[in-house]
């Protein structure tokens, strides 16, 4: 998101002596046609107001790129809380997980024993859970079941 915001900053400082030099081509003709009005009434930009333009700017594009490339509503998050990095049960589900008929294992992160699977499904978490093999299952409990995530607990 970083390098939007440098070449959104770019592109707007590289175009305002353009704009610039339009309105000062645009208010000399102006001002040959009516040389009544003095050239002061006409305020300067100044810097708070063209900061806030680029804030406003940089806003909408976050929206707009947001808006491109939001979360997929397939993507189904599973929580499993307390749990090692190798433990048997989690690798055996990682494994269950990339063999799912109409499922795609996506990725999984891992940090302070907690590990959060990403896998791309077509329908809930319930169903998902569901096609999991009952192997791969009896090393965790459901805690809770939304429609997009599934938070896990290791049975001891």
């Amino acid at each position: 998101m970083k390098v939007y915001t440098l070449y959104l900053t770019a592109l707007f400082l590289w175009s305002s002596p353009l704009l610039n030099a339009q309105v000062t081509k645009a208010s000399s003709s102006q001002s040959n046609q009516a040389k009544a009005q003095p050239a002061a009434s006409q305020k300067p930009v100044t810097m708070s107001q063209a900061a806030d333009s680029i804030k406003y700017a940089v806003t909408d594009f976050k929206k707009s790129m947001n808006t491109l490339f939001s979360v997929k509503k397939d993507t189904i998050q599973i929580f499993v809380s307390d749990v090692e990095y190798d433990d048997a049960n989690l690798t055996d589900l990682k494994e269950s997980l990339k063999k799912i008929k109409g499922g795609k294992f996506v990725n999984m992160q891992y940090k302070a024993s907690n590990a959060v699977l990403e896998v791309c499904f077509k329908g809930n978490s319930t169903q998902l859970w569901d096609e999991i093999p009952a192997e791969s299952k009896k090393g965790f409990k459901i805690l809770e079941a939304n429609d997009n995530n599934l938070t896990l607990a290791v049975r001891k």
